[in-house]
């Protein structure tokens, strides 16, 4: 299988950044407990827009849907501090798979 990379954006609520960010560095720590973080890297970067984006490069697609509803549990805690669109999305995302050139 190849590799799969999923790019998550989230818009904090203006007044509620730092408290985004540190259920962010809480979503760091269960990936950690979980071991997921032994099998996939992950990493969170802060825009200038004050949004988010967690970038996650896992070995195969099986290793991310493993997570996926520990990680969607995570999301639905933090659902009260993030804007949502116009369909009530609270995040922007994409996930792919990766492929070598060579």
């Amino acid at each position: 299988m190849e590799e799969t990379l999923s790019i998550i954006k989230y818009k904090p609520l203006e007044d509620c950044a730092d408290q985004f960010e540190e259920e962010l560095q809480k979503l760091y720590q269960i990936n950690k407990e979980s071991g997921f973080a032994d099998k996939a890297t992950v990493k969170f970067t802060k825009l200038d827009d004050g949004s988010f984006i967690q970038i996650m490069i896992c070995p195969n697609m099986d290793v991310l849907v493993e997570e996926q509803d520990e990680g969607l549990a995570w999301l639905e805690s933090v659902d009260h501090l993030l804007q949502k669109d116009e369909h009530g999305s609270r995040t922007e995302a994409v996930t792919g798979f990766t492929f070598n050139w060579s």
